[in-house]
């Protein structure tokens, strides 16, 4: 049986989303290997905290590319509900993704490969 992942205290979650956003703004301007120091500190936490979310880079890559891969799966899963009209649910698609283009940063640039199991259940 699979374990139910921890839900996080209210501020260990804000910390966490706070973090995620910071990884994916210095991936966008500095590529993958932008200090994980500047990451936290642009999200206003110190890097002990950084660590205690993501012990290494790849678990913070790794966690900015799932979430990437989860926004497409569920954008496309409303989509499909709208297939009366297939070019509106297609346009409705691309135009949500759009808005929310800064959390598929690594996807749209290439990303790293990440060899994530839960990527892979999708």
């Amino acid at each position: 049986m699979a374990t139910q992942p921890t839900r996080l205290r209210a501020d260990a979650a804000r910390n966490r989303e706070l973090i995620l956003t910071a990884a994916r703004a210095a991936f966008r301007e500095r590529g993958i290997s932008a200090p994980l120091d500047e990451i936290a500190r642009s999200a206003g936490v110190n890097i002990a905290t950084l660590y205690r979310r993501f012990p290494d880079r790849s678990a913070l890559i790794s966690q900015v590319v799932l979430d990437a891969y989860t926004l497409v799966r569920d954008e496309t899963r409303v989509a499909k509900t709208k297939l009366a009209d297939p070019v509106a649910a297609i346009e409705d698609l691309l135009l949500n993704l759009v808005r929310q283009r800064d959390q598929l940063v690594l996807p749209l640039l290439g990303g790293p490969a990440v060899d994530n199991p839960e990527i892979f259940a999708m």
